[in-house]
């Protein structure tokens, strides 16, 4: 009797522990973090850092050795073309002109005197002639007499000579004189002043530098170095936009002029040079300060965005199974590269794509490269020198019109997107495009031959939440493939996907389980930061 009341006692215990142990687990409830579609503008953007400088300096320096008498110019002065800067001692430079102009004169008094000296030798040659004819001077006579008068005009020539090269150190003398007086040869402002009165300035084979000026402060001139990966993006007149330190809440712009083709290199990072001119009619800013460059490669207006973590966003495995729902089957590489979020049916238009078929339905850019639809032209940057700049203006101006009228408007115009790996299998080859040398083109710089940049879309895909049903609970998750434009690092464009994506969509950008988490803590992977949690999902992380 004991034993079975003991018995009793120990089955009301346990379960009243496991009543206890049930009502108090939490329940396993996901969450889901969501980013919303909206409509704005997007603009693409390349990053750099530069340095304002004048448009043109000019260092100012003296081309004669002596004691600076006078300075007339200092820091910031603006300086008019041929105003005095300063002025050099000229005492031993005018005593070099005195002392040439008297070897001159010395010099003309002995081609004086030689000239008087030959009229005397003529006259002798001619008595020594009349008197040879009659047989009363010897031959040896009359030539001895002929070599005086050819000597005289021989030594006149010589003198004359050195006169010349004379006349010359003179002007040269002069000139050192000139020199004395230094001026500026540009209207500017003085932006360096590196000499005092008093001082003694040497002019050896390098002229000695005392004043450098700067022109026109009101245009200066952006330098900033664009990494090589992105400098295929970068074009004559886009438009600049930085910041400087001075002012840090006001945005400055400016165009660019010139993509300079002389690389710098730097701990193997290879960056090129591009110049930008900058307006600055108030004078704010300054040469030599530094520039936080953003180049606009693109922009789109009044367009529907997607959030890049919704883009980044693949459900695992685990998170099917939360859902209770059946993870999709593998579809290979057609069917978007793998089994996360691809059904069968949604994966047979992609694998089409490459054989050259429309893969996205009504959308002219689903063959802008054979292979998977423009990704490939999209990763190497987005180029497509195949089309003229006429043809890609009307581009321009068709992606300006509603999506549902994109097609026929690309079709009216003739144009298609063909190329790529998917030309040779059903798509249009691009025509060959013949190679002219430089020096048979028109172009005045090599900026003007590169190729205007086309964007072809790529693929991508997100993930919408269906609401709950007696099945699923907290939902399923559709995917919806999608074909995207230019992105600014946070959105993304919507080039064109399912009706369902309008402004106001909720697509799912992670999801949350936190009781895989805290498996997870206990398991093997406890320690090591670098392994993927369960149920955290792809790259979005918490919603970013």
């Amino acid at each position: 009797m004991k034993k079975l009341i003991y018995l009793v006692i120990v089955l009301a215990i346990a379960g009243g522990g496991y009543y206890y142990y049930e009502s108090s687990k939490t329940p396993q409830i996901p969450e889901f973090m969501k980013a919303t579609v909206s409509q704005g503008e997007i603009v693409e953007e390349v990053s750099a850092t530069g340095t304002l400088q004048a448009t043109r300096a000019v260092p100012v320096g003296s081309q004669v050795s002596g004691r600076v008498e006078a300075v007339y110019a200092d820091f910031n002065d603006i300086v008019k073309k041929g105003q005095v800067l300063a002025k050099i001692d000229t005492s031993l430079l005018e005593t070099q002109v005195q002392i040439q102009e008297a070897s001159i004169a010395r010099q003309e008094g002995e081609i004086a005197n030689q000239q008087v000296q030959l009229a005397d030798a003529k006259r002798t040659l001619e008595r020594q002639r009349e008197l040879f004819e009659k047989k009363l001077a010897t031959q040896q006579a009359y030539e001895a007499a002929e070599l005086a008068v050819k000597s005289r005009e021989a030594q006149i020539a010589s003198a004359e000579k050195s006169i010349i090269s004379t006349r010359i150190s003179l002007d040269q003398a002069k000139l050192n004189v000139g020199y004395a007086t230094i001026v500026s040869p540009i209207a500017g402002v003085v932006v360096t002043r590196a000499v005092d009165p008093g001082q003694t300035v040497q002019s050896a084979q390098n002229v000695a530098t005392l004043f450098s000026l700067a022109e026109d402060l009101t245009t200066l001139k952006l330098e900033g170095g664009v990494d090589e990966s992105e400098i295929g993006k970068v074009r004559t007149g886009m438009v600049v936009r930085f910041t400087v330190d001075a002012y840090p809440q006001q945005t400055f712009e400016g165009e660019i002029t010139m993509v300079r083709l002389n690389p710098t290199i730097q701990s193997n990072v290879v960056t090129y040079t591009t110049v930008a001119r900058v307006r600055n009619p108030q004078l704010r800013l300054k040469p030599g300060m530094t520039a936080s460059m953003r180049i606009e490669v693109s922009r789109r207006d009044n367009v529907l965005r997607i959030p890049n973590a919704a883009l980044r966003f693949r459900p695992s495995n685990d998170m099917y199974t939360a859902l209770s729902q059946e993870p999709p089957t593998p579809a290979g590489r057609g069917g978007g590269r793998g089994a996360n979020g691809a059904t069968p049916a949604a994966a047979r238009p992609a694998a089409s794509a490459r054989q050259g078929g429309d893969a996205a339905g009504p959308n002219p850019f689903a063959a802008a490269s054979g292979r998977t639809g423009g990704d490939r032209a999209g990763r190497g940057g987005g180029m497509n020198a195949n089309f003229t700049p006429e043809q890609q203006k009307q581009i321009d101006a068709i992606r300006a019109l509603p999506r549902d009228q994109q097609m026929a408007a690309f079709a009216k115009a003739g144009i298609n997107f063909g190329g790529g790996r998917g030309g040779g299998r059903g798509g249009n080859a691009a025509p060959a495009v013949p190679t002219v040398p430089l020096a048979q083109r028109t172009a005045q710089s090599i900026d003007e031959l590169f190729p205007a940049i086309v964007r072809n879309p790529t693929r991508g895909q997100v993930y919408i939440l269906v609401p709950a049903d007696a099945t699923h609970k907290f939902g399923t998750l559709k995917r919806l493939d999608i074909m995207q434009g230019i992105t600014n690092g946070t959105f993304t464009e919507l080039v064109s996907g399912p009706p369902e994506l309008t402004v106001g969509t909720e697509l799912v950008s992670n999801i949350v389980m936190p009781w895989l988490a805290a498996r997870t803590t206990t398991g093997t992977t406890q320690g090591n930061p670098f392994s993927q949690q369960p149920g955290r999902g792809m790259p979005g992380g918490r919603g970013r």
